[in-house]
């Protein structure tokens, strides 16, 4: 079985790859992020395995299809497109508040995150608040030294008027004046962490990408 990496996790707070030293999940390990997702380009598959038993071949589980780890959520005025290691991830909006909680269940981590609400889901300040619920403790968000962060992008949202001369653009913290931080970390079973994006009115919809 020839694997390749293809997610980012993270080890000692800096993004890193999932490398082995003969390509195989017996070999060495010559890095070790929390988030273990690997492809085998041979039989076009995924496989996930828990951090404390990557070195044994047997403990890699295949994710059947991508309708397993991929697929849509809405509530309210808010849609996300999520992909994950597994299946049941779920949102609620609460628009009074300006906040979307993202529900992880066990045994599931977040690859990638796509969120596009109306501008009527920011709270009065024209903030927006996303709460990582992750069930059970992972290990990681307890404190500031093993805060797992996501790569966060910003956006007005996409509509129908985009062309080559006027595209409509998201781009990383500092869009058109946006600061994005962590509220809050540590909730919870001890492992969640809550996303603050301030002055977050772009347009009629905006759009944030969080990449893990």
């Amino acid at each position: 079985m020839a694997l390749i990496p293809t997610i980012l996790g993270t080890l000692n707070g800096q993004s890193v790859s999932i490398y082995y030293s003969d390509g195989n999940p017996n070999g060495v390990i010559t890095s070790q992020p929390r988030l273990k997702v690997i492809y085998d380009y041979t039989n076009d598959a995924l496989y996930t395995c828990p951090e404390s038993d990557i070195g044994t071949n047997s403990n890699w589980t295949a994710v059947g299809s991508n309708s397993n780890f991929q697929y849509s959520l809405s509530d309210g005025v808010t849609f996300v497109e999520v992909w994950a290691t597994g299946a049941g991830v779920t949102i609620v909006e609460n628009a009074a508040a300006g906040e979307l909680t993202v529900t992880v269940p066990s045994g599931v981590d977040l690859i990638d995150v796509q969120i596009k609400m109306s501008s009527t889901a920011l709270d009065v300040n024209n903030d927006y608040y996303i709460l990582l619920d992750y069930a059970g403790d992972r290990g990681f968000n307890s404190a500031v030294e093993n805060l797992l962060l996501p790569n966060v992008a910003v956006g007005s949202g996409v509509t129908g008027a985009m062309s080559r001369n006027s595209p409509v653009l998201y781009s990383t913290d500092g869009y058109a004046n946006v600061d994005v931080g962590i509220s809050a970390f540590g909730g919870g079973d001890g492992s969640d962490l809550e996303i603050a994006i301030k002055d977050f009115l772009i347009a009629s919809t905006q759009q944030v990408h969080l990449k893990f």
